[in-house]
Order: C-alpha cells, then sequence, then structure tokens
C-alpha cells in the first residue's frame, strides 16, 4: 500500500518535522512511505496566504492540500499530522483497517477533547476524484472566508464526509504512557524545542541527540535553528545541560507577535524570554496547555 503522509509545517520547525519524519519511517517500515513537509510543495507554496482568520496558525490550511498531492504520487491512502508531533507505535493496523472501512476521512481527538469538537491535527485520507474535488472546492472558497473561525469551518466542512475517530492514543497531548502512538506537543510553552521543563521532553530529546550525530541534514538543520533562535542552544548535544540560556530563550512563536514586538521595543529580549520560561514551568508543574 502507496501511502502519502503531509506534515504542516513552517521554517522554525523544521527541526521537529525532520525527527517526526526519522519516526515515521521507523514505525511504518513495512509500508511504501512518501512523506513531505507541506510548505515546501509547489501547489501549496503558489496559494495565496490567508489572512483574518480567527484560530488558525500559517500552516493551518497546509492539510486541504494532503488529497490532491496524494493523488498526484499515485497513493492509496494518505495521512496529515501537524508537526509538533512525534511517532512512538505502530501505525499501520490503524491505516490499514481505515483503508479498507467505508469512511473517508479519520481525525483523533486528545483524550480530553473527545467532546469539544472535531481536532484535526492528525487526520486520515482515503484517496480519489471524489474527495480531491471536495477539498479542492473548499481551497477555491477559502480566501472569502476572512471572518470565519477555523474550528468553524473544519466541522462544517468535514460533515460533508463519512468521518470515523480514531482512538485518542493517535493524538496524545502532551502526555505520554505506553499505548501511545502520536505523541502531540501542544503546549506552545513547553515544547521541548523550546523549554527544559515538561517531562514528556526527554522522549523527543533523546530521539534528537541521536540523529544530530547520525545524521548529517538533521545536524544542519538544528545547528542553523539554534543560530536563529528558534530552538534552546542546549539542543546541541556537544553542550552543557541546562545552559544559563535555555531560562530566558524567547520562543519564536512568542517572538514574532505582533504584540510582543511593540513589547520587545522597550523591553530587553531576555527579560521576555525569562517571563515566557517561568510560565513554562508553571504550565510543566501543574500540566496546563496552551494551544
Amino acid at each position: 500500500m502507496k501511502v502519502y503522509i503531509g506534515i504542516g509545517t513552517e521554517l522554525a520547525q523544521l527541526a521537529p518535522s525532520y525527527v517526526l519524519k526519522k519516526t515515521l519511517h521507523k514505525f511504518g517500515n513495512s509500508l511504501s512511505l512518501s512523506i513531505s513537509n507541506l510548505n515546501e510543495e509547489k501547489s501549496y507554496v503558489e496559494f495565496e496566504e490567508i489572512k483574518g482568520v480567527q484560530n488558525a496558525t500559517t500552516f493551518s490550511f497546509q492539510r486541504f492540500f494532503v488529497p490532491s498531492i496524494a493523488i498526484s504520487k499515485d497513493c492509496d491512502v494518505a495521512i496529515y499530522l501537524d508537526s509538533d508531533i512525534v511517532c512512538l507505535g505502530d501505525f499501520e493496523e490503524a491505516l490499514i483497517s481505515f483503508f479498507n472501512s467505508e469512511y473517508d476521512i479519520a481525525v483523533a481527538s486528545p483524550r480530553e477533547n473527545l467532546n469539544q469538537g472535531v481536532q484535526t491535527a492528525v487526520m486520515f485520507f482515503k484517496v480519489n476524484s471524489n474527495i480531491v474535488n471536495k477539498f479542492d472546492q473548499l481551497i477555491r472558497k477559502i480566501p472569502n472566508l476572512h471572518r470565519s473561525d477555523y474550528a468553524e469551518l473544519m466541522h462544517g466542512f468535514l460533515s460533508d464526509f463519512d468521518v470515523i475517530h480514531l482512538s485518542s492514543n493517535y493524538n496524545s497531548r502532551d502526555q505520554y504512557d505506553n499505548n501511545t502512538v502520536f505523541l502531540h506537543y501542544t503546549d506552545l510553552y513547553t515544547q521541548p524545542w523550546v523549554s527544559i521543563f515538561r517531562k514528556e521532553r526527554d522522549i523527543w530529546l533523546q530521539l534528537s541527540d541521536s540523529l544530530y550525530r547520525d545524521d548529517a541534514i538533521y545536524k544542519k538543520i538544528l545547528d542553523k535553528g539554534i543560530e536563529q533562535k528558534f530552538y534552546l542552544k542546549s539542543l546541541n548535544p556537544n553542550s552543557s545541560r541546562p545552559l544559563i540560556s535555555d531560562l530566558y530563550h524567547l520562543p519564536p512563536v512568542f517572538r514574532y507577535h505582533p504584540k510582543i514586538v511593540i513589547i520587545s521595543r522597550y523591553v530587553p529580549e531576555w527579560v521576555l524570554g525569562f517571563g515566557v520560561q517561568f510560565v513554562s514551568l508553571v504550565r510543566s508543574l501543574f500540566s496546563l496547555r496552551f494551544t
């Protein structure tokens, strides 16, 4: 079975998306996998930037291109994943079961969100012309949806399909147990590449360290990301851990936020970073989340 996996990502997430790719290959080794970052796919690059849609990240709409990319690659089934995920278990059985079902799309909602609407960080797609045409129609409508809330948009659109819900093990949000397949680091304060505090960080850090030693491409990606202040300096396994600089690292999601940009004119970056890292510590202690 040929499988296309599209990863929703952006420049500041290239290291996490690379780690995700490697873990997908590890646990999907009996499948014929084609994996790419969606921000590098021509069809998305040519897509006009969307502005004004509430509760949407810069790559929220990348998932809409997965079916058409998959059919162009002659794949049988497709998966969309956010880049802040790591694969820790076998996903083949669930994917094959979905492929043999009557459903068009499968989504995985985390445990605490089972009754709070559709979550689309993890999506399985059948690959056929009917599904591709429906997504193409949506893509053409998006520029006119400036006032739409993203969650409402997805809920309304998915109502046109036969959707099945996967186990929450396929979208385990900031929590890990032995049944976890996709561990999803959703808390922007405590993601392991920008904070040292959350206990689940060690899982990702071990994978990152191994790749840094053995994979020249990943080493280049991580070193450049550290230089650009996307990631903690201590992610370099040759550094001492933790570094003092970890305690005042300002993650890019906050550094480039319009309000923070204005505040940074009057407040040193290290002060803002220390504030964010203090919040990260508190959130880790009390297992709070911010998505």
